[in-house]
């Protein structure tokens, strides 16, 4: 059950970030946010990819499990260690892996969103 709740959120991030990737592309280029916003929407993909990075190799206990098994990936479980180093992936891990990095690639975008539509006070109303 938790696999199944982990992919559905994963794929809505997905889904989420990828419209708010649309929707800071098209309010980058009317120009109506603050000079700050824009500075941070040119940086949106150097404050990503060490997301990817931090992503991949922090491990934590498996959730729901008595063992002292480790799991690499979050949210989407890329591969698990068990307590003698032996891996455990699947033919899913590599689309996981990337799903995982969407995920992180693209985190900055809602918070731009959120930025630009309630935080910046320098907004032009049009």
């Amino acid at each position: 059950m938790l696999f199944y709740l982990t992919l559905a959120i994963a794929l809505l991030l997905i889904v989420a970030e990828s419209v708010a990737a649309k929707i800071n592309k098209r309010t980058n280029s009317t120009k109506q946010q603050s000079d700050k916003w824009h500075a941070a929407y040119r940086w949106r993909w150097i404050i990503g990819i060490p997301f990817i990075i931090i992503s991949a190799i922090i491990t934590y206990p498996q959730p729901g499990v008595e063992e002292a098994n480790k799991v690499v990936g979050f949210p989407l479980i890329v591969a698990v260690f068990d307590e003698s180093g032996r891996d455990y992936v699947g033919p899913l891990s590599s689309i996981f892996f990337l799903g995982n990095a969407l995920i992180w690639y693209f985190l900055p975008q809602p918070l731009l969103l959120l930025w630009a539509k309630y935080f910046d006070k320098e907004t032009v109303n049009a």
